[in-house]
C-alpha cells in the first residue's frame, strides 16, 4: 500500500506494471478494489489505482463541501503528478467516469485517451437517474453508525425506497453495506449535486480518443447517457458490454474493448 497526502488527507493509491501510465477511478462507495478487479494488470503500462477522498482506506473524510467533481479532479492531478504520469489514458467508472472527465476539461494535454465506462452524470445536478441517492444519506443519517438494513427497513426514512425495483434495491443495500457509511453519508447527496462539467461544449472540445462503455439493463447508469457521451465526444467510441449480472463476460468485455483502444493510440504514436 502506498499513501500521498494532499490537502489534509491521506490518499490510499496503488501502481502496477511499468510503461505508459493508466489511471482508472472507482465509482461512488466504492474502492479501487472496484477498478482492479475490471481492468487488472496491462502488459507493458503502468496502471494506478487509487481511492478517492471519502473512500476505502483514504483518511480522514474532510470537509463534506469537498465532495465535488472539481475537487475529486484536482485530487487526481496532484496524485499524478505525485507518481510521475506526465500524459496518461484517464478513465474510470460511473463517479469516476466523471472525475476522469472534470480533470480532462481541465487539463487536456494531459490525457492521452478518455475512458467512460457506464457514466452516470450530464451536465446539470442531481439527474433523474441519481436522485434516489441524497435520500440515502438522509436514511444513514437517520440510522446512525450501527444501522443494520433490518433497522433502515424500519424508519419512516425508508418510505421512499419500498418502490424501488430489485436492481435499485440491490444498489441502495450496497450502498448502506459500505465501510464507514455512516461517517462518509455526505458524498451520496453533495456528488451527486455536483456536476463534472458545466455545459457539453466543455466535452465538445475534448479532441483525444474516447471509449465510452455501457451495459443494459442498468437504470443508474442508463444506456441512453452512454450514447449522449459518445455523440457529445468527438473522437469516441462506444461500446456495449454484457451486464455485472455476468461478471466474468462483463469483464472481459471491458478488456476487449480496452485493449483494442490501446492498440488504436499506440499505433498513432508508432506511425
Amino acid at each position: 500500500m502506498a499513501l500521498f497526502d494532499h490537502d489534509g488527507i491521506r490518499f490510499h493509491f496503488e501502481t502496477i506494471g511499468e510503461g505508459p501510465g493508466i489511471v482508472f477511478t472507482h465509482g461512488l462507495g466504492g474502492d479501487m478494489l472496484q477498478t482492479k478487479d475490471l481492468m487488472g494488470e496491462v502488459a507493458g503500462h503502468r496502471v494506478l489505482f487509487w481511492d478517492c477522498r471519502g473512500h476505502g482506506e483514504t483518511e480522514p473524510v474532510g470537509p463534506p463541501e469537498k465532495f465535488s467533481f472539481a475537487q475529486l479532479a484536482e485530487d487526481l492531478g496532484a496524485l499524478l503528478d505525485h507518481v510521475g504520469m506526465k500524459q496518461t489514458v484517464v478513465g474510470g467508472i460511473s463517479m469516476g467516469a466523471g472525475i476522469s472527465t472534470a480533470f480532462a476539461v481541465r487539463r487536456p494535454e494531459r490525457v492521452r485517451a478518455l475512458v467512460l465506462v457506464r457514466p452516470a452524470w450530464v451536465d446539470q445536478p442531481t439527474p433523474e437517474n441519481l436522485k434516489w441517492l441524497p435520500q440515502v444519506t438522509q436514511l444513514l443519517e437517520k440510522a446512525g453508525p450501527d444501522g443494520d438494513m433490518s433497522r433502515c427497513r424500519s424508519l419512516p426514512e425508508f418510505a421512499p425506497f419500498r418502490d424501488l425495483s430489485a436492481e435499485l434495491m440491490e444498489g441502495l443495500e450496497g450502498q448502506l453495506a459500505k465501510p464507514k457509511a455512516h461517517e462518509r453519508r455526505e458524498r451520496l447527496a453533495r456528488m451527486t449535486r455536483s456536476c463534472p462539467i458545466t455545459s457539453w461544449s466543455e466535452v465538445e472540445a475534448l479532441t483525444m480518443p474516447a471509449l465510452v462503455v455501457g451495459n443494459e439493463p442498468d437504470a443508474t447508469h442508463p444506456i441512453a447517457m452512454a450514447e449522449e457521451w459518445a455523440r457529445r465526444l468527438p473522437n469516441a467510441r462506444l461500446a456495449m458490454i454484457p451486464a455485472k449480472s455476468d461478471m466474468d463476460a462483463h469483464r472481459a468485455g471491458f478488456r476487449m474493448h480496452f485493449q483494442k483502444l490501446l492498440e488504436e493510440i499506440e499505433g498513432e504514436v508508432g506511425a
